[in-house]
């Protein structure tokens, strides 16, 4: 007030809002005795916002009004972390965060940007919170054995802000498929012996089960080793008998894969006399004696062999 003109004294106060010519507020009146000073505190305003006001003085007359002026309320953002990760499984994971402070707002919007890059490309679900404290957000349908990119982020007064980017992994998918069994071969027959060939297409254990039944009952394996290429040999094998067998692999996962029932024949071995078979020629006689024919020279009786069929 810089003059009480011909009042004993003056009323004074604010008039204030939102927009430049327009006040439709006015504070609480003071009475004035002599010119100075006077002010008014205003609460309860919006962060960031510009207000406009002018004074008032009531003595005389008709008020008067000082010159329009204007000032802009400040902002605090607020702060947040991320936190690591929990629970990263094949195909899902729990993102951690803390809201360390509200600033001006008095509720915060908090989610998690996330993705395979520090790009992200992903949002979670947002939240509105009016304290500070932790929040989290579960991921699925992720994919196995995969790094991520995520941080996480809060809305209040003004811009977003961000806690550090932070990574997690996720597990390798388990297998759970058995080996693929294929090519099954006899090779090598002989009468007391036969070699089982087959591949797979993993590594895996290698087992022959063998017996003149399908019931089986004996097994046959090179070693421990998982291969993509078997061949188990069957030793200690009967003369002239049929073998059913069947091939069984297991994975570095467990899965065990078997193979269909198959069967061989080992080579017998005759145990008569083989026939003779006589046949004059001239003065020779012709004997076959399994595979190998003989001669017996009529006038000499020497046995000669001179042929082998």
């Amino acid at each position: 007030l810089t003059a009480l003109g011909t009042a004993a004294s003056v009323v004074v106060s604010l008039e204030w809002g939102m927009s430049t010519g327009s006040y439709p507020r006015t504070t609480d009146t003071h009475r004035l005795t002599a010119a100075g000073a006077f002010s008014h505190e205003l609460s309860g305003l919006i962060p960031g916002t510009t207000y406009y006001y002018r004074a008032r003085a009531d003595g005389d007359g008709a008020p008067v009004y000082g010159l329009e002026a204007s000032f802009t309320t400040s902002i605090a953002q607020p702060s947040v972390t991320t936190s690591a990760a929990t629970n990263p499984a094949t195909t899902a994971a729990t993102l951690k965060g803390e809201l360390t402070a509200l600033g001006t707002a008095g509720t915060v919007v908090v989610s998690f940007e996330w993705g395979t890059t520090t790009g992200y490309g992903f949002v979670t679900t947002e939240e509105s919170v009016s304290t500070i404290g932790a929040f989290s957000a579960t991921l699925t349908g992720l994919g196995a054995q995969t790094t991520y990119h995520f941080r996480a982020m809060a809305v209040g007064d003004g811009s977003a802000v961000y806690g550090d980017d932070m990574t997690f992994t996720t597990a390798v998918l388990a297998d759970a498929m058995p080996p693929v069994i294929s090519l099954v071969n006899v090779t090598d027959i002989a009468s007391t012996g036969a070699t089982i060939t087959w591949i797979t297409n993993e590594a895996a254990t290698s087992l022959v089960e063998f017996g003149l039944s399908e019931e089986y009952g004996s097994k046959a394996t090179p070693g421990p080793s998982a291969v993509n290429s078997h061949s188990v040999h069957l030793a200690e094998l009967e003369p002239g008998r049929t073998y059913h067998y069947r091939v069984i692999c297991t994975d570095d996962s467990n899965n065990r894969a078997v193979s269909a029932d198959g069967t061989f024949s080992t080579i017998g071995i005759s145990r008569e006399m083989p026939a003779w078979a006589w046949a004059p020629i001239g003065l020779v006689v012709v004997g076959l004696l399994g595979g190998t024919a003989y001669s017996i020279n009529a006038r000499t009786a020497s046995l000669k062999k001179f042929r082998t069929l």
